[in-house]
């Protein structure tokens, strides 16, 4: 099977290209079953087998500049501040090290450290005093029984206006989507459609109300 386009795939390892050969040439394994054993792609195994050894070949392209502490003051930098989380990596590479780093070598780098340009969640601002009191509604209702919680009426809203609304991207790691400074504070707006809707485990879904505000 082809790879997906824009489906990048890593470089095999050489122990995982011997195995592969070991497979293909000794076991008289094809492709597909090889691909099904080792979970690798046709085109890594096809790689591997017609290779003169298991050694895989240099790398071409430019080796990392960035390595040790460099790395680590970088990581630093981008999780310094919610601003730094932010910007895009031009201006990281202009604000970091007075800007001796290019764009790609501080992408690259990032990438190594397991950062990517991923959306930002959108959520209203909160402060820690109402962190706590959330955190101390969820200890008090923590042991409710199902049927205690058939009886509450769940209640939400939101709205919509006619203005553009652009994806905000910020700088992060797998799992950090919630980070305070990785998520795109939501301002309570005065204008707009607003939608108000309920619904409890005892009467399911209640009626939906749609309002435009003043």
């Amino acid at each position: 099977m082809p790879r997906p386009k824009g489906v990048q795939t890593r470089q095999l390892r050489e122990d995982e290209r011997q195995r592969c050969r070991t497979l293909y040439y000794d076991a008289l394994f094809s492709i597909s079953e090889i691909s099904r054993i080792t979970s690798f792609s046709a085109d890594q195994i096809k790689t591997a087998v017609r290779t003169k050894d298991a050694k895989p070949a240099p790398r071409s392209g430019r080796p990392p500049v960035l390595d040790g502490k460099l790395l680590y003051a970088l990581e630093l930098f981008v999780t310094a501040s919610k601003v730094h989380r932010f910007i895009t990596y031009l201006k990281v590479s202009i604000s970091f090290m007075d800007g001796m780093y290019g764009l790609y070598t501080i992408r690259s780098s990032l990438r190594r450290l397991g950062f990517r340009r991923r959306f930002a969640r959108k959520k209203p601002p909160i402060n820690e005093d109402i962190r706590m009191l959330r955190l101390e509604w969820a200890e008090l209702y923590a042991n409710w029984t199902m049927e205690q919680w058939e009886q509450i009426l769940w209640t939400d809203e939101t709205w919509v206006n006619d203005v553009t609304h652009r994806q905000q991207y910020c700088t992060r790691r797998v799992g950090e989507e919630y980070y305070p400074d990785c998520v795109d504070d939501k301002p309570k707006r005065k204008q707009g459609w607003m939608f108000w809707g309920s619904f409890s485990g005892a009467t399911g879904k209640g009626p939906g109300i749609f309002w435009e505000k003043d």
